[in-house]
């Protein structure tokens, strides 16, 4: 939500016979991700814990070139795994994910078969 809140991440409590959920975004780190668009998880690293991409930005032709979501980049959180509570830290520009223009989704695919997950923006 705009000024107040930023993402969210459901877990299921797995309650028989309910449907409760848990804002879990915070305790793992994916709270704060600035304007974003498109997100999809997948496991990057291979280690079998999912990993979450993000893409990020906002410019329209009513705001000016200071508009502080222009340049956001895109974001990898890292899963640490069970160990370290399932949170997660950006690698994103470490790794060289480094886009900052203008993202309106994310696709997640395996475009050659060998089971290796890709993602385009």
């Amino acid at each position: 939500l705009y000024g107040n809140g930023g993402n969210a991440l459901f877990k299921n409590l797995n309650e028989p016979g309910r449907r409760w959920f848990e804002d879990v975004a915070d305790k793992v780190g994916v709270q704060e991700g600035s304007w974003g668009w498109g997100a999809t998880m997948l496991d990057f690293n291979n280690d079998k814990y999912l990993d979450f991409l993000m893409t990020n930005g906002f410019d329209s032709p009513s705001t000016t070139q200071d508009d502080p979501f222009a340049t956001d980049p895109m974001l990898l959180w890292v899963n640490l795994g069970p160990t370290r509570n399932l949170t997660t830290i950006d690698r994103a520009r470490q790794l060289g994910i480094n886009n900052t223009r203008d993202g309106r989704g994310l696709l997640k695919f395996d475009y050659d078969s060998d089971g290796d997950e890709r993602s385009e923006e």
